[in-house]
């Protein structure tokens, strides 16, 4: 019984982390593919660790290549973005920090952060309840 309510738990967590991106087009990217993958870094923080910088969830994926298939995610992503700030190289987003907007009231902050420089892309999932002067202050360390 004890196992039966455990997995039941642990699921229902995972099925929590797959709705935080829901309705983006980077969720697709999160769904575990790259996990094993040797040319990819994947990080995935919750629970207490994340109490200090007021998140809840942070996820992020470091390509060590080129993946034009995450900048259009990015970019589409962006266009529904309350906030933003981007950086744009030979026709090519080269940083990407969006404020995305709550999916309802009580719904966490969500934010997307993105770039990109020569064999190496970086994307980046946080929500919580942090404010976008936070977030900013989090990357600059």
């Amino acid at each position: 019984m004890k196992r039966m309510m455990l997995t039941t738990l642990v699921l229902f967590w995972a099925a929590l982390s797959l709705l935080a991106q829901e309705g983006l087009h980077v969720a697709p990217f999160y769904d575990g593919r790259f996990n094993k993958a040797k040319d990819v870094v994947s990080l995935n923080v919750k629970g207490s660790a994340l109490k200090p910088y007021r998140l809840t969830l942070y996820r992020s994926l470091i390509f060590e290549r080129d993946m034009p298939d995450v900048e259009r995610a990015v970019l589409l992503d962006g266009k529904q973005a309350i906030d933003r700030e981007v950086a744009h190289r030979d026709g090519r987003l080269l940083y990407g920090f969006y404020c995305l907007p709550q999916t309802s009231k009580k719904a966490p902050l969500r934010y997307l952060f993105y770039r990109h420089t020569t064999g190496k892309t970086i994307l980046v999932y946080l929500e919580g309840a942090a404010t976008l002067e936070e977030i900013k202050r989090m990357f600059k360390k």
